[in-house]
């Protein structure tokens, strides 16, 4: 996934309406079919500026795909037509958000208006129209987010729902008397009938991520790119509230620690929790029904920037791993009707960011036959024939010499055919722009065109991109593909939804999930549980290590990550209800708290070291908590090498000297060089931490006073 920190964090533009009851549930078709309305309903706008939009996915009011791409009016007629006083625009051109489109009724703060020269993005539906301005992205930190804003005269006073936040109506004409919406068919048949109806561009138009649906049809668009790696997490189809209800979810630690607990029954836990609280957000409008989730490439190398997201490098593990988290999210293994679309990604081989050269987006991974047998295909067998996922992603790079998305050894040859991933409802997606680059950084096609052509005809079925959407057109002018392959991989799309209760209420458990389902007791101990489970021992001097007493002593809290908030995450992550840092942690130990940051993750300053030794010695324990983040290990960015950043380890060294009993607690996914740590005596404990999430520092603290057990590392 090519999803980056430019949706993880949010700040409001347009605040709408407040919404305190659940979407109206979505009657099936049963009997006369109620005429449409507003169908000649055109908003009356004026420019009021150029803002800025730091966080780019809370304009509050909701969200909408206009067909055929965005304009300043085809926005203000899909926002003006539910009623919102205010539309804005922004990513015109952006080839995965070229139809971003957000609703409100007021400007807020903290928007502030810039020159008009700022926006200069041109729009998806109209080239020589501005939608808004582009988005800088500087090592984990998006910023400069800019949205054209109008001003709506004429709001309708008869307002339909916002058709980018709820479901299909199947109460009133023209969907109505589609079969999509006659429940008494089976879901193949369903999705057929509405495929059918579909002109030629309209079946185009909607192979992308941001589907604009069909509106001669009254098919609502719908965004397919929803993200939930460890909770519900920012992304395209997300929207966190910016209070109340659906304003935070459950953030469970980063795979690569809970992985580390071993545990298959607390994953299928946590893959339930996770699908009842996406589901919930999609039943009041927040969220879409298939989330892009998990990441199961082996974690081959320890400097590759994602491996946080991964469950490990062992294929054993990760199987494991996959099975139990893909049945709790889908409800079962193979359900009629799940609770929400897995995807299983990234198929296959891909395990490199960028590194001396080589980019991800045309990186060739030349792979043995029992390699690929033996270790980079068991977990992805494991999700598509054991767990049966409904969904698979398609990677960037290519297997000896053929892009994965357009390669039908890997996505019909093994996947449909040698594994059985055939049944109604499975799909196929690619990475981010992945199709576009077949053409573009593999040169594996002379053309655009090509490449698209090339992706649906090896069995992927839906372009995280425009690349098919913009392409598919004139592929067919060159005969480049059957218009059954299209209607085929649209048909295996919308069956999905139709299973889903996208069309209606098929599973009335799940459409009844509202807030109170969120963020619940339970939920909230079960991430501090995954937590305590997942965290490792590496080293323990029992007479001056762990555990350590609670008697009122004095800790000096040391190093980048004693009070650290969001980089205790690690990526995709959503709002979680709260963070518990290390400091907190202590203090509800009843200790007595001294914080120094003392250096920063890859500093090579000094200046701090002075205030975090004298700190240091004028207390009872010294804990120093740092190890990489984000800054160190991302996507697209891998490491050159496991040594730990910047002068930590000059730090921990003159600490060490002090005198005093210290713990050293190592965060990050990836692994870092310890060995000096563990030669030097005067460390008294050290433990990996991993990404803790939400609960990072109650589970820590629960660990190093004893109360829960690490677990060993055992050499």
């Amino acid at each position: 996934m090519t999803v980056t920190s430019k949706f993880l964090k949010w700040s409001v533009i347009l605040l709408g309406v407040t919404r305190s009851a659940a979407i109206p549930s979505i009657q099936l078709r049963q009997g006369k079919c109620l005429p449409a309305s507003n169908e000649n309903y055109t908003a009356s706008i004026s420019f009021m500026g150029c803002y800025t939009d730091d966080n780019s996915r809370v304009l509050q009011g909701g969200s909408a795909t206009p067909a055929g791409g965005n304009t300043p009016q085809t926005c203000a007629n899909a926002c003006g037509m539910s009623g919102f006083t205010y539309a804005g625009v922004e990513y015109g051109s952006s080839s995965t958000e070229n139809s971003q489109c957000y609703c409100g009724n007021s400007i807020v703060s903290p928007a502030q208006k810039q020159a008009d020269s700022a926006c200069t993005m041109s729009c998806a539906g109209n080239s020589s129209e501005i939608c808004g301005g582009t988005w800088l992205y500087l090592t984990g930190i998006v910023d400069l987010h800019r949205v054209d804003i109008y001003n709506i005269s004429n709001p309708s006073p008869n307002p339909v729902p916002l058709s980018g936040s709820v479901k299909p109506n199947c109460t009133v004409d023209p969907l109505c008397s589609n079969p999509v919406c006659n429940t008494s068919l089976d879901p193949l048949t369903r999705a057929k009938g509405l495929v059918d109806a579909m002109t030629f561009d309209e079946k185009v138009q909607n192979t992308q991520n941001g589907s604009p649906g069909a509106a001669r049809l009254g098919l609502p668009a719908y965004q397919w790119w929803s993200e939930a790696l460890h909770g519900v997490a920012g992304s395209p189809g997300v929207t966190f509230q910016p209070s109340g209800n659906f304003s935070y979810a459950t953030s469970f630690p980063q795979p690569i620690l809970m992985a580390a607990a071993f545990d298959d029954a607390l994953i299928k836990r946590v893959g339930t929790v996770v699908s009842i609280e996406g589901r919930a957000f999609n039943n009041y409008g927040n969220a879409g029904l298939d989330f892009w989730t998990p990441n199961i490439n082996p974690f081959r190398d320890p400097r590759w920037g994602r491996g946080q997201e991964t469950p490990g490098e062992d294929p054993f593990h990760i199987a494991r791993y996959v099975y139990n988290l893909v049945d709790g999210l889908q409800n079962g293994i193979g359900p009629a009707n799940p609770r929400v679309v897995a995807t299983c990604k990234h198929f296959a081989g891909y395990d490199i960011e960028n590194w001396e050269g080589n980019q991800r987006y045309g990186f060739n991974a030349i792979i043995s036959t029992q390699d690929l047998s033996e270790y980079y295909l068991p977990p992805f067998k494991s999700c598509a024939r054991d767990a049966e996922v409904d969904a698979i992603m398609c990677s960037y790079n290519a297997v000896n010499g053929i892009p994965t998305c357009a390669d039908s050894y890997l996505l019909d040859t093994i996947l449909r055919d040698h594994w059985n991933w055939n049944q109604t409802g499975h799909w196929v997606t690619s990475d981010c722009d992945a199709i576009g680059n077949i053409y573009s950084d593999h040169h594996y096609t002379s053309s655009a065109a090509a490449a698209a052509a090339d992706a649906l005809n090896a069995g992927t079925n839906l372009d995280c991109g425009t690349t098919m959407s913009d392409n598919l057109g004139a592929a067919a002018a060159q005969d480049l593909f059957q218009n059954a392959t299209l209607d085929s991989a649209l048909v295996e799309l919308y069956s999905s939804l139709v299973r889903l209760g996208w069309f209606g209420i098929e599973e009335p458990q799940y459409h009844s999930l509202g807030w109170s389902d969120v963020g619940t007791p339970a939920s909230q101990q079960l991430a501090n549980q995954a937590a305590v489970e997942g965290i490792v021992l590496l080293k323990n001097d029992h007479k001056n290590g762990l555990p350590l007493t609670r008697h009122g002593q004095t800790v000096a809290l040391i190093g980048p990550y004693a009070n650290a908030t969001t980089q205790l995450q690690g990526n995709y992550f959503g709002t979680p209800a709260y963070i518990r840092t290390l400091v907190w942690g202590a203090q509800q130990m009843g200790y007595n708290v001294q914080y120094q940051e003392g250096t920063g993750i890859n500093s090579t300053d000094t200046s701090g070291f002075a205030t975090a030794v004298a700190a240091a010695k004028a207390a009872d324990i010294v804990i120093y908590a740092g190890g990489i983040d984000n800054s160190i290990e991302a996507e697209g960015n891998d490491r050159d090498s496991i040594a730990w950043p910047g002068n930590q380890l000059q730090l921990i060294d003159e600490l060490s000297q002090v005198g005093k009993p210290l713990i050293v607690l190592q965060f990050g996914g990836g692994q870092v060089d310890d060995s000096a740590l563990l030669k030097n005596q005067n460390v008294n404990a050290l433990l990996w931490c991993g990404y803790p999430s939400q609960a990072g520092g109650q589970a820590v603290f629960d660990i190093l006073t004893g109360q829960s057990a690490p677990r060993e590392d055992y050499h």
